[in-house]
């Protein structure tokens, strides 16, 4: 079934679905959270491409990179104020061979299990933005979790 719009489309309310193999958008700039607050809690993970990392190869791997199925996660927000945190999550993977690292020489200890990560940030720096990674490769699939920690004051 094939269903055509022509002209503006404004959907309310507050949850849309989208089923679909392939979703194509044509239009050149997609507004996520337009006049909603900037504490909304939405948050796109992003990548770096630049001149290091922009290579035509790296963004093929990135668009075939899956996200990390976790539950669990202890470390919800994305601002402290203390310069050492805990973040643990679980997931239904098999995490030994999962890798962790994070940005701006914090220092991070990792305890890795079978089913769970609990990683201690130490070190982390005011004022900073500090960037958490987390891969791992089953099957052939590189599975990713992301998450950015800021330190206030």
């Amino acid at each position: 079934m094939i269903f055509h719009w022509a002209g503006n489309l404004t959907v309310d309310g507050t949850e849309t679905i989208v089923n679909t193999t392939t979703l194509s958008i044509e239009d050149n700039i997609i507004e996520v959270n337009r006049n909603v607050s900037a504490n909304s809690g939405f948050r796109l993970p992003r990548f770096s491409l630049n001149n290091q990392y922009g290579s035509l190869d790296r963004l093929k791997m990135i668009f075939k990179t899956k996200r990390l199925p976790i539950r669990n996660l202890t470390f919800t927000d994305s601002v402290t104020n203390k310069q050492e945190i805990k973040i643990s999550f679980q997931s239904s993977m098999n995490l030994e061979k999962i890798n962790c690292y994070i940005n701006q020489g914090v220092d991070l200890i990792k305890n890795i299990t079978k089913q769970k990560v609990k990683l201690k940030l130490k070190g982390l720096k005011p004022g900073q933005r500090h960037r958490l990674n987390c891969t791992i490769m089953i099957n052939g699939s590189i599975y990713w979790f992301g998450k950015m920690v800021k330190r206030v004051n």
